[in-house]
């Protein structure tokens, strides 16, 4: 809930929560973690994202940090902030039955057009195969952009900018601009390698964060309220 400072110091009348909704009291808060996280340096973020249901775990009690991230597990990641109900899966791609844990969400990115044309060529989708920094950036984009959200700045031209496919190309400098993937030290963006799966959920995070907190730092004598971690 947000609330003005000058509103909560004048005579304004303010919404109340009831006290029978149960929330007049400290709520837990929800807590998620894996075995083979511990002292990762995505852990905080993994861990996050985990307790809200953004990303998920590989069902023995890991996240797998440094494998590379699927197509499908990347359109599942990304569908999951959008939390949209879809008709359910039409037998778009060859590759994808509906029996797959990720058709649904494959089927509605495609019907909402996260899913460009020329990931799909042939009529398939390839979920199992590593999704390419680029590939991730138009997705993320597209995001973005149905959220309403504006770029904070205009994104230099990376040294590879070759490389980087040309269907790709706008997408790749609008994640850049947005904040979403940033290049490498040596100023490449890397086009076609493939992410982790601990460097796609600071992706996700990012993108969450365009709008929207996970945590926010407030001190009431010292802090502040622009999430700059103050206490």
């Amino acid at each position: 809930v947000e609330y003005d400072w000058s509103d909560m110091t004048s005579d304004t009348k303010k919404d109340v929560i009831p006290a029978d909704t149960g929330f007049s009291t400290p709520q837990p808060v929800v807590e998620a973690s894996f075995n083979d996280t511990k002292g990762h340096w995505a852990e905080s973020t993994i861990n996050l994202l985990a307790a809200s249901s953004y990303v998920q775990g590989m069902g023995d009690g890991t996240y797998a940090p440094e494998n590379s991230v699927t197509r499908a597990e990347f359109i599942t990641m990304a569908m999951n902030i959008l939390r949209l109900d879809g008709a359910g899966y039409k037998g778009t791609f060859k590759d994808v039955q509906a029996t797959d844990w990720f058709a649904n969400d494959v089927q509605n990115a495609y019907d909402i057009g996260l899913i460009d044309p020329l990931m799909t060529v042939g009529g398939t989708f390839k979920p199992n195969q590593a999704i390419t920094r680029e590939e991730a950036a138009s997705i993320l984009v597209k995001i973005a952009a149905m959220r309403a959200e504006k770029p904070e700045e205009q994104a230099e031209a990376f040294a590879d900018d070759g490389s980087i496919t040309n269907w790709a190309k706008d997408a790749v400098y609008s994640a850049a601009a947005y904040g979403l993937i940033k290049g490498y030290p040596d100023g490449t963006f890397g086009p076609l390698k493939s992410i982790t799966r601990a460097e796609a959920a600071s992706m996700i995070f990012r993108l969450v964060e365009l709008n929207s907190r996970f945590a926010v730092y407030v001190d009431g004598e010292n802090g502040n309220d622009q999430n700059d971690s103050t206490i």
